[in-house]
């Protein structure tokens, strides 16, 4: 890589952390400098409060969206968190104990009728939030069996 591109490479960031920091809305919240309150999670799942001081951890944290204007929001995106890892751990071990390739794989997707399993190609805004699943039987337990953590990944952000 050259100088130049290297150079070019620094101002695309700058470019984007700048145009981070202009954004103000509900979803793209920043504090002011010097003092403006934030939550965030830690590297333990614990919420904990921050003062913004335009250091470089804070830039990571919004641009990551690891920045929250309370404690509510920063809770409910761990719940989200917690629920897709404990879901998509279970599909993965499933499908490996399965001993099938995903040549049909089923989705678990929200419709009209509630959470349903069915064949990848449905258009769903929301079927790509989980891990695919080898069979219709591992999708039908996932369901049963995870169906509030489900729940609460598909009404995130929804």
């Amino acid at each position: 890589m050259t100088n130049e591109e290297i150079q070019l490479k620094i101002k695309e960031h700058e470019d984007a952390i700048a145009a981070l920091k202009k954004m103000d809305s509900e979803t793209n919240f920043r504090v002011k400098v010097d003092g403006g309150r934030y939550y965030l999670i830690d590297s333990f799942g614990e919420i904990v409060a921050r003062r913004e001081s335009g250091y470089e951890s804070d830039d990571f944290r919004y641009a990551t969206l690891n920045y929250f204007r309370n404690e509510e929001q920063a809770q409910k995106y761990r719940e989200f968190l917690l629920a897709k890892g404990r879901v998509t751990r279970k599909i993965k071990e499933l499908n490996a104990k399965s001993g099938r390739n995903k040549i049909n794989p089923y989705s678990i997707y929200l419709s009209d009728r509630g959470i349903c399993p069915g064949m990848t190609l449905v258009e769903c805004k929301n079927v790509y939030r989980i891990p695919t699943c080898n069979t219709i039987d591992i999708a039908n337990k996932i369901i049963n069996d995870y169906r509030t953590d489900l729940e609460i990944i598909f009404a995130y952000e929804d």
